[in-house]
């Protein structure tokens, strides 16, 4: 999401504090339930990630080792 003017950057501001006051009343069950899904997330899109990386430096390529 870019932000291209004041106006855009105070409604920004506001959403966020309405989803800070909503995650402060969460508890700490319904907190963890969402670190650990991120966490899965970020797991599951280390392989592509790295995969796509390989691809645009070209690490593998003209003679190196490559899988």
């Amino acid at each position: 999401m870019a932000v291209t003017n004041v106006a855009e950057l105070n409604a920004l501001v506001e959403r966020v504090k309405k989803a800070q006051r909503e995650y402060a009343s969460f508890t700490q069950e319904q907190v963890d339930k969402i670190f650990r899904a991120a966490a899965l997330a970020a797991a599951d899109a280390r392989i592509p990630a790295g995969q796509n990386g390989r691809r645009r430096i070209r690490y593998g390529y003209r003679g190196r080792q490559s899988d």
